[in-house]
């Protein structure tokens, strides 16, 4: 035992000679905003039928960084978005950064998704605003992770590199340092914004997820370009009763010409499916998400943008007799923005219409048409 006791006192000293630190800097940063919402449908569709609400959010974002004495650089950061729950502070990332990249732990942060990435909008995507409900793919962020960075400059092109893994699916700061955080029985409702068919949804709502894999690839081939893309995996604790496992990718790519910034993406998403389920059951085989949008910059202020995107759910049926049936859902959307930002402040309106809102586009009775209208106001501090 004192051998083991000295052997650890040496590592210690090792470790706090070669790898000392300075004394670090800490950064408050944060945004607050108030909004003025108006939601209606003319298509029967009471859940959007929330006439006009006001709302104010905000989001404090805590940040530590140091150099070590080897030239390594360390960051740490915690948000604050009190939203009424009992641990307002959440989304929590350590990084240290080296000549080989850039390692760091997670915690319900780090996306690398790049879906939306294609969006030149002037406030906000429009397939993100608010409504239109889109299965989008989920991000690693829903997880905690750990992940590695290849570091900038090291390969042509632009070219950077992440890597993810979620370990058993958790989610949530852990009570204390040697706590463990939780395991996701529902990751998120990743599959419950499906709406089109919902007599299907309980054959694809995710069991326990036991771990994740992400990827991110970004690329600047050429001035003004970026073009990213990204994949995730998810496994379940029920492998042997599966229809098919979660899988999602996207590929975008955003281009700055003068005052103008064009944009285009896809996506495509293969839920969870349990097996099981009825024979003549309707199931989700795959989503795909195709969006395209254009911004014009008027000056240094003020900023306009109009996208359009569309998402068709591909569901099919197995009866009795081995008969496959293959049905699509969908829904499209278009959102026209425009901000003026003076100093800290932005000024921005936002309107998006959905047509087939719940992906009922192709439903005759069902077939629902949503619009809102949204006034903002945003302080950076």
């Amino acid at each position: 035992m004192k051998n083991v006791i000295k052997l650890t006192l040496v590592l210690l000293t090792s470790l706090s000679i070669g790898f000392s630190a300075n004394a670090g800097v800490l950064e408050v940063t944060g945004t607050a905003k108030a909004t003025y919402n108006i939601t209606s449908s003319d298509g029967g569709n009471i859940g959007k039928n929330l006439g006009k609400g006001l709302g104010i959010t905000n989001e404090l974002n805590f940040k530590g960084s140091g150099e070590l004495d080897n030239g390594m650089t360390w960051a740490y950061s915690m948000e604050l978005d009190p939203s009424g729950s009992a641990t307002p502070q959440d989304d929590t990332q350590m990084t240290l950064t080296t000549s080989y990249g850039t390692v760091g732990v997670f915690i319900s942060e780090g996306d690398l998704d790049t879906y939306l990435k294609f969006s030149p909008a002037a406030y906000d995507a429009g397939v993100d605003v608010g409504i239109g409900g889109n299965l989008n793919p989920v991000g690693i962020n829903a997880f905690n992770n750990v992940q590695y960075h290849t570091p900038a400059g090291l390969l042509p092109y632009g070219l950077t590199f992440k890597a993810a893994y979620a370990v058993d699916g958790e989610v949530n700061d852990a009570a204390s340092g040697n706590a463990a955080g939780t395991i996701a029985i529902e990751a998120n409702d990743y599959n419950d914004d499906f709406e089109g068919a919902a007599s299907t949804l309980a054959d694809f709502t995710p069991e326990a997820v036991r771990d994740a894999t992400s990827y991110q690839v970004t690329a600047k081939p050429i001035d003004g370009l970026t073009v990213n893309t990204s994949y995730i995996e998810m496994t379940h604790s029920i492998t042997d009763a599966l229809a098919q496992g979660y899988e999602a990718g996207s590929l975008s790519a955003k281009y700055n010409y003068g005052a103008f910034t064009f944009g285009a993406g896809r996506a495509l998403v293969q839920p969870y499916v349990a097996s099981g389920t009825g024979a003549t059951v309707e199931k989700v085989q795959y989503l795909e998400n195709t969006d395209y949008g254009v911004g014009y910059a008027i000056n240094d202020n003020l900023s306009f943008s109009y996208e359009r995107g569309k998402s068709v759910g591909k569901l099919q049926a197995v009866d009795q007799l081995n008969v496959v049936t293959k049905t699509d859902n969908s829904q499209e959307y278009q959102s026209i923005q425009a901000a003026y930002t003076m100093g800290g402040m932005t000024l921005a309106i936002s309107q998006t219409e959905v047509d087939g809102d719940g992906y009922t586009k192709e439903s005759t009775t069902l077939l629902q048409k949503a619009t809102q209208t949204l006034f903002a106001v945003s302080m950076a501090f």
